[in-house]
């Protein structure tokens, strides 16, 4: 005897759960799906890099790679936090001194070997590190940890909106949106 499958059309699959919602009890499946969705309870995943004296969590979803620091070649008539351009893989981009932009003294490090690029939308920035910790996820609320002043100054608000710790470490949470999509940051990018 032959071994016959049989293929559902898409519609045929979505009619099929459809069906299978429409028998759970209305007021039940409304309670699960808000216990499912409980934001707190979602882990989010980050990567732990180095800068200087600050340690920093780096969402996932705003990195693209981290790797070997290429060698940056400095342009002229550009802010003191920008160090130059490299290319990626036959992509050009700008390399970014976070402490510098950030005016964070005790972070600034000269001795990073190692970069992260981070985006936002189509905007893509090298930034470079001095160490990767590793890895970690945390729920929402795992992440409210007061960030201290010289971190979180009314200019620097983007930055870290809260931080973690990890083996006795405060982490800050970088807000790459936030940190891309500011007023300063995107007066120098329109200005390259």
């Amino acid at each position: 005897m032959e071994n016959q499958q049989t293929y559902k059309t898409l519609d045929q699959v979505i009619q099929g759960i459809d069906q299978l919602l429409d028998a759970v009890p209305h007021s039940s499946s409304r309670s699960y799906v808000h216990d499912v969705l409980d934001e707190s309870a979602i882990l989010h995943k980050f990567v732990l890099i180095g800068l200087g004296s600050l340690r920093i969590a780096l969402p996932m979803d705003g990195l693209i790679e981290v790797g070997s620091l290429p060698v940056i070649t400095p342009l002229p008539n550009l802010p003191s936090w920008v160090l130059g351009i490299v290319n990626v893989r036959s992509e050009i981009l700008s390399v970014v001194d976070l402490a510098g932009f950030l005016d964070l003294p005790a972070a600034r490090t000269r001795s990073a070997d190692r970069f992260v690029i981070i985006r936002h939308k189509e905007l893509r920035v090298g930034i470079p590190i001095e160490r990767i910790y590793g890895t970690v996820s945390k729920s929402i609320s795992e992440q409210n940890i007061p960030i201290f002043p010289e971190v979180k100054g009314e200019d620097k608000i983007f930055f870290a909106p809260g931080g973690f710790m990890v083996e006795e470490q405060l982490y800050c949470i970088l807000d790459v949106k936030q940190l891309l999509s500011s007023h300063r940051f995107l007066n120098y990018h329109q200005t390259m």
